[in-house]
Order: structure tokens, then sequence, then C-alpha cells
């Protein structure tokens, strides 16, 4: 599903990217010591609400991991944000770059988040009555990579799913529970100035609320970078949208995370969302189907880990 939906290559370019950093950071004598790894490995063990030692090595040897791939992992992080490397797209093959893709899917939490999105398929297709054509579940034991066969598989699997959705909520039920999840659909027209390091972008806003600089006029005399453009809350870190949601049009917001950085952007609009908006109600129909799906994981899951 990894590769189907188009992340892989992402993946890599992270990879690379923290490589770049280590070696840009070693260059200038700026690495990360290990007060500051140790630091930054606690604030990841608590995101996981991994407590003791005990069980952060019993969660790392799930999932075919170490202390070694984590220490690597929260490393290349700290060199990204305090001495980021220009971005240089990773090869669709290196030596160097291909052993830490499974240790970078497990930390960054995103094989969790597309394992638990296939899982939710196979459930949903299990529950569903097959349609004429179909093939529900697909057996995906020998998908290891890309093939015409396995875009196949996902693509009946993903129909399942969706046959679900529908029979689970129609257009006119994910209306009626749009105005208690409308904070999760609010958009934000904003205009941002985005900076490669963290203590940049929050220079930038003192420089808006302290001296009423501009954001434009501070990326005209920094490095900064100047775009308005659009998100939505359910699209940003928890803690950047609930800040976004407390502002009012013409108020500054930052640090918070973009993908090549860190920005401090001000609040242009506020857009509520539209009931007819297709995505919008896509999004709702998916939380109602995992809400109704949810209890299932936990009893009738299993996770089988194979590497070879």
């Amino acid at each position: 599903m990894v590769e189907y939906t188009g992340t892989l290559q992402p993946f890599l370019d992270e990879i690379a990217a923290g490589c770049a950093a280590e070696a840009v950071a070693a260059e200038n004598d700026c690495v990360p010591n290990d007060a500051q790894v140790q630091e930054r490995s606690h604030d990841w063990r608590y995101a996981w609400n991994l407590v003791t030692a005990e069980e952060t090595a019993s969660w790392l040897a799930a999932r075919f991991v170490d202390l070694e791939d984590l220490t690597t992992y929260i490393l290349h992080q700290a060199c990204r944000e305090l001495a980021p490397a220009p971005h240089a797209p990773a090869p669709t093959v290196a030596d160097d770059v291909l052993p830490l893709l499974w240790p970078h899917a497990v930390f960054s939490g995103d094989l969790a988040n597309y394992t638990i999105a296939l899982i939710y398929r196979v459930l949903a297709c299990t529950r569903t009555e097959p349609t004429p054509g179909t093939s529900l579940p697909p057996d995906f034991s020998d998908a290891r990579f890309l093939t015409a066969d396995t875009v196949d598989k996902y693509a009946r699997l993903d129909a399942g799913y969706r046959q679900c959705a529908m029979a689970t909520a129609d257009d006119a039920e994910c209306r009626r529970h749009l105005p208690g999840l409308r904070r999760h659909f609010m958009s934000f027209r904003l205009a941002g100035a985005t900076f490669p390091r963290r203590e940049a972008a929050r220079e930038a806003l003192l420089c808006t609320t302290a001296d009423g600089e501009s954001l434009s006029a501070v990326c005209e005399r920094s490095n900064g970078r100047y775009t308005e453009f659009t998100a939505r809350a359910d699209e940003l870190a928890v803690g950047d949208a609930q800040r976004l949601l407390s502002a009012m049009p013409g108020e500054y917001v930052g640090p918070i995370a973009a993908a090549d950085g860190y920005q401090a952007v001000e609040v242009l609009e506020k857009i509520e969302p539209v009931p007819d908006d297709p995505v919008v109600l896509c999004q709702i129909r998916d939380r109602l189907v995992h809400n109704r799906l949810a209890p299932l994981i936990d009893t009738h899951v299993e996770y089988l880990i194979d590497l070879q």
C-alpha cells in the first residue's frame, strides 16, 4: 500500500536529507551531543507512551528495530533542524539509504498510519457483501513490491472499503455530522514565511509582533521564503491547528511545522467547511467507518512482520 499510494520515494528523500544534514553538521562541528539526543529520545518515547526502558525495548523488538536505529533516527531529525542540508532527492536504490527505510517508517509513525488504513479496508471488506467482479478481501501475502497484480488487489480492496463506507453513511448522514466535526475541517488562508530552522521562524514572528514588520519584508532581508496558501485543520499537527483555530484574522502564529522547515504565519482568513465539499464528506465518512470498525482491531487483528 505504501508503494501504491506513491509514498515510498518521499520516505527515501527524507532519509537522504537526514544523512546529508548529519554530514553538514559534522563539517560545521555542530552535531548534537549525547545529552541533546537523549532529550529528544525522551520526547519521542513520551509521544509513543513508552515510560520504562523495558516497555521501550519490548516495543522496539516487536518491530524489528533497536536502540541504535532509534538513535540514528533521532540524530538525523536533530541535524535537519540544527544544520539543514540542501534538499537532494534520494536515488531509487542507495545502499546507504535503503537500510534506514524500515526504521524511519516505524519511528516516524508513517508505518502505523498506513497499516491502520489497510486494516480498515480489510475489515470493511469482510463485513460487506461482495459486488460482482470483486474478490474480498484479497490476499497480500506475496505483495512485497508493486506489480500489476498488487495494484489490482489494492483497487479491489479499496472498492470494497468504499462500498462499506457508502453503506455506513450517505452524503446526507455525513452532512448531519458536520457541525460536530466542524473544527477539524476549518480552512485557513495564510501568509507564511518559511525558514529551515525553528529559531529563524521564531525570530521572524518577533519581528512582526514586536516591531510591526510584515512577513514579506522579513523574507526580503533574510533567507526566508514568503508564500500565501490555504491549509485545513486536519492536515496540520494538532498543536498547530489548535493555535490557528484560536487566532483571529490578522494575528500571527508560529513557529509551525512545514514540509521543508518551520513557518511564521499570518492568518488572513478563516474559512468554514462547505457541506457539499466532496473532500469533507469523504473525510467524515471515513471517520464514521473507523468508529464502527475500531473495536474489531483490538480483538481480530494480529500483526505478523516478516522482513526476509
